[in-house]
């Protein structure tokens, strides 16, 4: 962590003021990409990038409740896949045209699985 910042919430209780223990935290790496952050709910997420600056995994410190995101991107920076769990797990894959143009979306959640295509 580098930086941190905090964006606390006003007062349920109280009009105008504010609860200090009602609040968001963040920190920043150098590059200025988020690294870690802190909700509302005590949860907490970190943050990975690779080399490029580009997010390779969202990290739920508990996940009790959400999986983990992992990112894959092709040598042009497009996002090739945003999965859950793993790189294999559910989610959404990318195919792009040679044009960095994405023209097809498949969207993997259990049982179901959705495919859009642009023209």
């Amino acid at each position: 962590m580098i930086d941190c910042k905090k964006r606390i919430y006003p007062s349920k209780l109280i009009k105008g003021e504010v609860d200090n223990t009602d609040f968001n935290q963040y920190a920043y790496d150098l590059n200025g990409n988020m690294t870690w952050e802190r909700k509302r709910n005590a949860a907490q997420i970190y943050y990975y990038y690779d080399n490029n600056n580009r997010l390779r995994l969202k990290d739920y410190a508990n996940n009790s409740q959400t999986a983990d995101i992992y990112y894959k991107y092709d040598s042009r920076g497009i996002t090739l896949h945003s999965r859950f769990g793993s790189h294999t797990g559910e989610g959404i894959i990318n195919t792009a045209d040679g044009f960095l143009q994405y023209y097809s979306h498949r969207y993997y959640h259990g049982w179901y699985t959705h495919t859009q295509i642009h023209l």
